[in-house]
């Protein structure tokens, strides 16, 4: 798992591509470490490239790890802001996904 918010950037940049590798790469990180790795700063593709994985592909197969990311992001302090640049397909995923989650209890 990255240690910093440096190699949490390099490992994504190598894993973005491939759907697994992201997955693998945001199930290595500990829920409580997002919240330091974008503590400053939260890229919007990275921010977009996290949603689309939770939400496309991890929710689907696995809702407890998807909610565990899904938490652990709730904790970035600079979320809110990421938010508002998401386009709209993605909010729409990221909200059904809220929704899925909820209704699975």
């Amino acid at each position: 798992a990255p240690a910093t918010a440096v190699e949490f950037e390099r490992a994504w940049k190598r894993a973005k591509a491939d759907p697994h590798a992201l997955e693998t790469l945001l199930q290595s990180v500990p829920t409580d470490r997002f919240a330091v790795f974008f503590r400053s700063h939260l890229d919007d593709e990275i921010l977009q490239s996290i949603v689309r994985c939770v939400c496309g592909t991890l929710l689907p197969a696995r809702p407890e790890e998807a909610l565990r990311i899904l938490l652990g992001m709730a904790g970035v302090p600079r979320l809110k802001l990421g938010l508002r640049f998401l386009d709209k397909a993605d909010r729409a995923l990221l909200e059904g996904a809220w929704v899925e989650l909820r209704r699975q209890g």
